[in-house]
């Protein structure tokens, strides 16, 4: 996937120019803020994965905006600890989370490595089976 909004080109012409209005004073800590500007947040990135292998996250996640929204919004929480939401997922919920982040991971490995996403799909129920059979995988 990739891993920027901008061509590095592109960003770097539109980080001059807002460096070239903002005060002198301001300058050194705007440009620190903006040093990761041009890479794509967790739910862009999430959203790509999701589309990139929904044959395969259809089959296990019933609503994808939903999911993506909970997962982002507990890693925010969970890594800046923030306002807490009532979207936030619970910490003895958290493990069919995990699970379904896990074998999005797997599809993304396997398919780099070179599988098909149908023998990826195959692979992912038959390891459900096994170490997750209270999880199924809806055909």
């Amino acid at each position: 996937m990739k891993n920027y909004e901008l061509p590095e080109e592109e960003h770097n012409k539109r980080i001059e120019e807002i460096l070239n209005v903002v005060p002198e004073k301001s300058k050194e800590w705007l440009e620190s803020k903006l040093a990761y500007s041009n890479e794509p947040n967790l739910r862009r990135r999430l959203r790509e994965i999701f589309d990139k292998y929904s044959e395969i996250v259809n089959n296990f996640i019933a609503n994808k905006k939903v999911f993506i929204n909970r997962v982002v919004i507990t890693r925010n929480y969970l890594t800046h600890y923030g306002e807490e939401s009532e979207n936030i997922v619970q910490p003895e919920k958290l493990y069919p989370y995990i699970h379904k982040l896990n074998i999005i991971l797997l599809s993304c490995l396997l398919n780099e490595i070179g599988f098909k996403l149908e023998e990826i799909n195959n692979m992912l129920r038959k390891y459900n089976e096994i170490f997750h059979p209270r999880e199924p995988i809806k055909n």
